[in-house]
Protein backbone atom coordinates (compact mmCIF):
# COMPACT_ATOMS: atom_id res chain seq x y z
CA UNK A 1 0.00 0.00 0.00
CA UNK A 2 1.21 2.93 -0.88
CA UNK A 3 0.87 5.04 2.20
CA UNK A 4 1.49 9.00 1.83
CA UNK A 5 3.85 9.90 4.89
CA UNK A 6 2.82 13.50 5.05
CA UNK A 7 -0.22 14.18 5.93
CA UNK A 8 -1.05 18.38 6.16
CA UNK A 9 -3.54 18.18 8.83
CA UNK A 10 -4.64 22.20 7.60
CA UNK A 11 -5.24 21.09 4.28
CA UNK A 12 -7.45 18.18 5.57
CA UNK A 13 -11.33 18.95 5.17
CA UNK A 14 -13.14 17.69 8.35
CA UNK A 15 -16.92 17.27 8.88
CA UNK A 16 -19.48 15.07 10.69
CA UNK A 17 -20.01 12.54 7.78
CA UNK A 18 -19.33 11.40 4.51
CA UNK A 19 -22.39 12.76 2.70
CA UNK A 20 -21.45 15.28 -0.76
CA UNK A 21 -23.99 18.06 0.97
CA UNK A 22 -22.43 18.28 4.46
CA UNK A 23 -20.37 21.00 5.48
CA UNK A 24 -17.16 20.58 6.01
CA UNK A 25 -14.14 22.64 6.84
CA UNK A 26 -10.51 22.58 7.64
CA UNK A 27 -8.98 22.76 10.86
CA UNK A 28 -8.64 26.31 12.24
CA UNK A 29 -6.73 26.07 15.34
CA UNK A 30 -3.11 24.71 15.24
CA UNK A 31 -3.37 20.72 15.75
CA UNK A 32 -0.93 18.02 15.49
CA UNK A 33 -1.44 13.91 15.47
CA UNK A 34 -0.65 12.44 19.49
CA UNK A 35 -2.16 9.07 18.69
CA UNK A 36 -2.79 6.81 15.17
CA UNK A 37 -4.46 3.62 14.32
CA UNK A 38 -4.25 2.48 10.79
CA UNK A 39 -6.74 0.42 9.40
CA UNK A 40 -5.99 -1.23 5.26
CA UNK A 41 -9.48 -2.78 5.74
CA UNK A 42 -11.34 0.41 6.27
CA UNK A 43 -9.04 2.58 4.10
CA UNK A 44 -8.35 5.07 6.78
CA UNK A 45 -6.43 5.82 9.54
CA UNK A 46 -7.86 6.98 13.30
CA UNK A 47 -6.06 10.12 14.68
CA UNK A 48 -6.22 11.73 18.40
CA UNK A 49 -5.20 15.16 17.65
CA UNK A 50 -3.43 17.70 20.62
CA UNK A 51 -6.52 19.34 20.88
CA UNK A 52 -8.14 15.80 22.35
CA UNK A 53 -10.63 15.21 19.48
CA UNK A 54 -10.66 12.63 17.52
CA UNK A 55 -11.37 11.64 13.70
CA UNK A 56 -10.98 8.79 11.11
CA UNK A 57 -9.27 10.31 8.04
CA UNK A 58 -10.14 8.09 4.63
CA UNK A 59 -9.66 9.26 1.26
CA UNK A 60 -10.79 8.45 -2.62
CA UNK A 61 -7.98 6.20 -3.02
CA UNK A 62 -5.51 3.43 -0.80
CA UNK A 63 -2.78 5.68 -1.64
CA UNK A 64 -3.93 8.82 0.59
CA UNK A 65 -3.09 11.65 -1.36
CA UNK A 66 -3.23 15.07 0.55
CA UNK A 67 -5.73 16.56 -1.64
CA UNK A 68 -8.05 13.74 -1.40
CA UNK A 69 -8.38 13.51 2.41
CA UNK A 70 -11.57 13.77 4.88
CA UNK A 71 -11.96 13.38 8.11
CA UNK A 72 -14.94 12.35 9.68
CA UNK A 73 -15.14 13.26 13.31
CA UNK A 74 -16.01 10.85 16.37
CA UNK A 75 -18.42 14.37 18.08
CA UNK A 76 -18.99 13.35 21.43
CA UNK A 77 -15.09 12.48 22.75
CA UNK A 78 -13.04 15.57 23.67
CA UNK A 79 -10.24 14.93 25.75
CA UNK A 80 -8.83 11.75 24.10
CA UNK A 81 -5.30 10.49 24.51
CA UNK A 82 -5.17 6.90 22.40
CA UNK A 83 -7.03 5.50 19.77
CA UNK A 84 -7.34 1.95 18.41
CA UNK A 85 -9.47 0.81 15.25
CA UNK A 86 -11.38 -2.57 15.31
CA UNK A 87 -11.36 -3.24 11.46
CA UNK A 88 -13.29 -6.59 11.91
CA UNK A 89 -16.52 -5.23 13.55
CA UNK A 90 -16.17 -1.27 12.40
CA UNK A 91 -15.05 -0.15 15.43
CA UNK A 92 -13.06 2.53 17.23
CA UNK A 93 -11.89 2.61 21.06
CA UNK A 94 -11.10 6.36 22.46
CA UNK A 95 -8.78 6.22 25.43
CA UNK A 96 -9.56 9.21 27.69
CA UNK A 97 -7.89 11.79 29.64
CA UNK A 98 -10.30 11.01 32.45
CA UNK A 99 -9.69 6.64 32.73
CA UNK A 100 -12.86 6.26 30.46
CA UNK A 101 -13.63 4.65 26.95
CA UNK A 102 -15.79 5.51 24.18
CA UNK A 103 -16.71 3.37 21.64
CA UNK A 104 -17.71 3.93 17.90
CA UNK A 105 -19.19 2.24 15.23
CA UNK A 106 -18.92 2.80 11.62
CA UNK A 107 -23.23 4.04 10.07
CA UNK A 108 -22.76 3.56 6.26
CA UNK A 109 -25.45 5.45 5.03
CA UNK A 110 -24.19 9.26 6.14
CA UNK A 111 -20.65 7.61 6.70
CA UNK A 112 -20.78 8.90 10.41
CA UNK A 113 -19.07 7.76 13.59
CA UNK A 114 -21.70 6.82 16.41
CA UNK A 115 -20.85 6.32 20.18
CA UNK A 116 -22.23 3.22 21.10
CA UNK A 117 -21.00 2.60 24.11
CA UNK A 118 -18.66 4.17 26.89
CA UNK A 119 -16.51 1.92 29.65
CA UNK A 120 -16.01 2.96 32.89
CA UNK A 121 -14.44 0.73 35.81
CA UNK A 122 -17.07 0.65 38.97
CA UNK A 123 -15.63 0.91 42.45
CA UNK A 124 -16.42 -2.84 42.42
CA UNK A 125 -13.29 -3.24 40.61
CA UNK A 126 -11.13 -1.92 43.54
CA UNK A 127 -13.50 -3.69 46.62
CA UNK A 128 -10.08 -4.17 48.26
CA UNK A 129 -9.16 -0.74 48.25
CA UNK A 130 -9.73 2.88 49.31
CA UNK A 131 -8.80 4.59 46.43
CA UNK A 132 -10.63 4.48 43.72
CA UNK A 133 -8.60 6.73 41.28
CA UNK A 134 -7.76 6.33 37.66
CA UNK A 135 -5.45 8.41 35.72
CA UNK A 136 -6.06 8.95 31.68
CA UNK A 137 -5.86 5.95 29.64
CA UNK A 138 -2.34 5.31 28.81
CA UNK A 139 -2.93 2.28 25.87
CA UNK A 140 -5.58 0.66 23.89
CA UNK A 141 -5.81 -2.23 22.32
CA UNK A 142 -7.92 -4.80 20.24
CA UNK A 143 -7.51 -8.84 21.60
CA UNK A 144 -6.48 -11.25 18.63
CA UNK A 145 -10.15 -12.53 18.13
CA UNK A 146 -11.22 -8.61 18.17
CA UNK A 147 -14.06 -9.40 21.13
CA UNK A 148 -12.47 -7.12 23.87
CA UNK A 149 -10.89 -4.17 24.20
CA UNK A 150 -7.82 -4.23 26.46
CA UNK A 151 -7.15 -0.74 28.28
CA UNK A 152 -4.35 0.56 30.39
CA UNK A 153 -4.81 3.19 32.56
Amino acid sequence: VGLCTDIELSSVVFGNDLLPETRAQVLNEPDCVVDISYSLELHGLAVVLSSGRVAFLTGKTARFLPDSLRGVWLRETTDAVCVSVNPRYNLIACGRANGLVDTYSFDEIPGSWILTNTLQLSKLHFADSDQYQLGQVQCLEWSANDYSVLVVA
